[in-house]
């Protein structure tokens, strides 16, 4: 609770009503379990407090080695919980981050096994990537976030797209997306991801969502995501966003083959203006 009560005069009096009135509304905090990105400061904030009064210990000047035991015994009963805390803190990140790593490896060993056969299934004459198969199905269903899933899926949706099948490309295209998203993710894997779902939607005058696509790329520096964004710009005729973004590929390509293409490109916005 605060309270000024000994404010006078007509500037103090003033500051008084006003800092009561900032002061009426009742502040939650809610509780920690709920603030769990909070915990790390915490622990940051209390390690920095521990580390304070080490130095306090350690600084002091004690008659006698008896009286500097004291005072690191009274310290370590002091700080109890918060010792306890940050050493079971550890251990169980350490031993989660284990059996994460275990798990993964496990199951990376068997998406191998699988993704072999399945490469083997579709080697055969009579069999193709774009048709049903049993092992692909158990690839994507059990294994989903190995780099073997991912690369079966975007073998799978890459040649979908070649055969037109466009509907069913974007369908493995979007799950890449999601399955190679996220901390344990696989960047390059969501970037092809982005791009070659962007072309299909392009293709299929779906500006607004291709733009939505390749979003998260747009600070990479790549030439080619540049040019896909000129391209959803110009198809919703806002030309003077697609010129920059034209402009921007143009100066980021190394070829004059690709440079040459933004060139046309630029030109025919040009003449429409």
């Amino acid at each position: 609770t605060f309270s000024v009560s000994h404010a006078s005069g007509t500037d103090e009096e003033l500051f008084a009503s006003d800092l009561r009135d900032r002061f009426q509304e009742t502040i939650t905090i809610p509780p920690l379990r709920d603030r769990k990105e909070d915990i790390p400061i915490l622990i940051d904030s209390f390690l920095k407090r521990s580390n304070k009064n080490i130095k306090d210990i350690m600084m002091a000047e004690y008659s006698n080695d008896e009286e500097r035991l004291l005072a690191i015994v009274d310290f370590f009963k002091h700080y109890r919980n918060l010792i306890l805390s940050v050493i079971i803190s550890i251990s169980v990140i350490g031993v989660g981050s284990y059996a994460i790593k275990y798990s993964q490896d496990s199951k990376n060993s068997s998406a191998a096994l699988v993704y072999d056969k399945w490469i083997e299934e579709i080697s055969a004459e009579d069999n193709s990537v774009i048709n049903e198969n049993e092992s692909f199905n158990i690839l994507i269903s059990e294994y989903s976030s190995t780099g073997f899933a991912q690369l079966a899926m975007l073998k799978k949706a890459s040649a979908l797209a070649a055969n037109s099948q466009l509907n069913e490309s974007k369908y493995f295209f979007n799950k890449l997306v999601d399955t190679s998203s996220g901390f344990f993710g696989n960047s390059l894997v969501n970037k092809i991801s982005r791009v070659s779902l962007a072309r299909i939607l392009i293709a299929e005058s779906n500006y607004v969502d291709a733009l939505n696509s390749i979003e998260s790329l747009m600070n990479s520096s790549d030439p080619l995501v540049n040019e896909l964004a000129g391209d959803a710009l110009a198809g919703q005729k806002k030309n003077t966003l697609a010129i920059d973004q034209y402009n921007l590929a143009r100066d980021l390509y190394d070829d004059d083959a690709s440079k040459n293409i933004v060139i046309m490109k630029l030109n025919n916005i040009q003449q429409v203006l």
